[in-house]
């Protein structure tokens, strides 16, 4: 049985209510739902890290926006497209990150019709935070797993992000970019259990 976190404080991370059953790959639980339970406790962590350093004005979907590399120079439509989510549910969240004083949106001296996200002072206090606590959820996985399984656990996962990189235009297919900037079709590859 494997714990994840949850809502009850228990160190540096909080307990799960339920646990994930140890059983083979054909019935489950498989990567992606394991995944989520590994991100749901990071991100349990960080919610709670920007609690304890004052941040209770913003809710976890508000928190969620700050993502890796910086939610600083990003457009919202792009934004939106990475978390999922609609426009106007994006434009919602940064509105309040705005009249909170996080972030302000001003022209994109590129594209005058788009606008940048760009981070207050008092944002980036806020990303340094986040940052904090995210390294220390890898810092929690590496004391648990030990520093070998941590380095091929991250390794492996760099790989499989790499996998998803480019959402495919047509289910089965993804679009490549050439060096010349032709783009190109090809298959990807179809996972098979074994």
């Amino acid at each position: 049985m494997v714990s994840v976190p949850d809502g009850k404080d228990s160190g540096l991370f909080v307990k799960m209510s339920y646990s994930v059953q140890k059983s083979d790959s054909a019935s489950g639980p498989w990567v992606g739902a394991l995944l989520r339970f590994c991100w749901q406790g990071v991100r349990s962590h960080i919610a709670e890290a920007a609690n304890t350093a004052g941040y209770s004005d913003l809710s976890r979907a508000h928190l969620a926006l700050f993502r890796y590399p910086t939610l600083d120079s990003s457009r919202p439509s792009q934004l939106a497209a990475e978390a999922h989510l609609s426009k106007q549910a994006v434009n919602d969240l940064l509105r309040d990150l705005e009249c909170s004083g996080y972030v302000r949106r001003e022209v994109d001296p590129n594209d005058r019709r788009s606008r940048l996200i760009r981070l207050t002072p008092k944002g980036r206090r806020l990303e340094t935070v986040l940052r904090t606590a995210a390294k220390e959820a890898d810092q929690f996985i590496q004391a648990q797993l030990g520093p070998e399984k941590f380095t091929v656990l991250r390794a492996n996962l760099m790989q499989i992000a790499d996998l998803w990189k480019t959402p495919p235009q047509i289910p089965g297919q993804v679009r490549t970019t050439s060096k010349s900037g032709a783009s190109r079709k090809h298959q990807r590859p179809k996972i098979r259990p074994t």
